[in-house]
Parts: C-alpha cells; structure tokens; sequence
C-alpha cells in the first residue's frame, strides 16, 4: 500500500453572473473546458488505466469495468489508483537519472508546459485569445525605455 494516497476533489464550477448590455438584455456566453450542452448535466469522474476498455477483457472482467464506471458516475465510488500518480512519476525520473535514460519528463516537457501556462495566464489576464507565435515576440531582447544606447565601459 502507499504510503501517500492519492487525494483528489471535484468541485463544479458555479455559474457566472449575467452580463447585461446597455440595451438591458442579458449578454450570451459559453462556458470554457466545463461547458456541457445539458444543463444541470452532471461532471464525470476521470476514468483510470484499469477502468478503460482494450478489448482483451473476458466477460466478467468487462462488467465489472461497466458496473464500477456507473457506480462512479453515480457517485456511490470514486476511482481510486493502486499507487499515487506524483510517487511513480518520482521514482520513474530517479530511476532515469540512475541508469543515465532520457526522462519521460525532461526539461523540454517542462518548458513547453510552461508556456502553455504563461500563455494561458495571459489570456485570462487579457481577456483575448493569444497564439504560441506569441512567445517568441517575448523572447527577443526589450530596447531600453530611454532610447538610448548604454555607453560602453573603457
């Protein structure tokens, strides 16, 4: 058993206040990654590796899949993995290091999540949409505020 379980919680996301327009009509929107076409629609629960269907389960095996993925969507049981996520991903990187093997997560798995973050950061802040050419506008070197060139040490 591990030693640090695994611990998620799932709140729904409430519903955002009307905007109303000048003319006094509510302003249409759409919800982001939560939008559900139901209303009311109820969230679902992230199905694990074990849950998920390949095709190779005998008869029992696959009902039991099907009775505990309702059971989930019932909220009778919630998924639960044998080891937590973040320990097997520790002890995959360390393992990688030891044997000198190239990481599943490296640096370049790193810094293409972190511009996806600052991005994304971005278009919330701007209340725009923004495109990856984006980052490499801010990677080029800022002038300096004044205009002028820095004279150089002699």
């Amino acid at each position: 058993m591990d030693p640090n379980p695994p611990l998620a919680i799932w709140f729904k996301e409430p519903s955002p206040p009307p905007k109303v327009t000048p003319g006094g009509k509510p302003e249409k929107f759409q919800a982001g990654a939560s939008f559900s076409l139901a209303s009311g629609g109820k969230s679902l629960p992230i199905v694990l590796g074990g849950d998920q269907m390949n095709g190779n389960e005998s008869f029992v095996e696959k009902e039991m899949k099907f009775a505990r993925r309702w059971l989930y969507s019932k909220g009778v049981m919630i998924p639960n993995e044998a080891r937590n996520p973040v320990t097997v991903s520790l002890e995959s990187f360390f393992n990688d290091c030891k044997k000198g093997a190239t990481p599943k997560a490296n640096y370049e798995v790193g810094l293409d999540d972190s511009i996806s973050v600052i991005l994304a950061n971005r278009a919330m802040d701007e209340e725009r949409r923004v495109k990856f050419s984006e980052i490499a506008n801010d990677a080029t070197p800022a002038a300096p505020a004044s205009g002028k060139k820095k004279a150089a040490n002699t």
